[in-house]
């Protein structure tokens, strides 16, 4: 559900387009257009594009990695947790460990 005050996700984007236009211009002296000249270190548009690309790989694998471990530690929190409630329930938690 969406209220009139929320962006949508296309005027997120939106944004963000403009900002990177106003970040290369600022960057770069310029927005890009058809006549722009291939960047000397990163080459064509095309190979710009397969740079990003593997960019956009390797930030969304340390995510993954990032998560990964997140929920391993979770899921050992939750066992621990788990044994000392049965534990309590069974009668032999010690609760000297407190």
């Amino acid at each position: 559900m969406s209220n009139d005050q929320e962006k949508s996700i296309q005027q997120l984007v939106v944004e963000d387009i403009q900002e990177r236009e106003r970040y290369g211009i600022k960057h770069h002296g310029r927005a890009v257009y058809l006549d722009t000249p291939n960047d000397p270190d990163e080459g064509d548009p095309l190979r710009q594009a397969y740079h990003e690309a593997m960019d956009l790989l390797i930030y969304l694998r340390w995510q993954i990695e990032r998560d990964e471990v997140r929920n391993q530690r979770l899921v050992k929190t939750i066992s621990d947790e788990k044994q000392r409630l049965q534990s309590m329930v069974r009668g032999d938690y010690d609760w000297d460990m407190e």
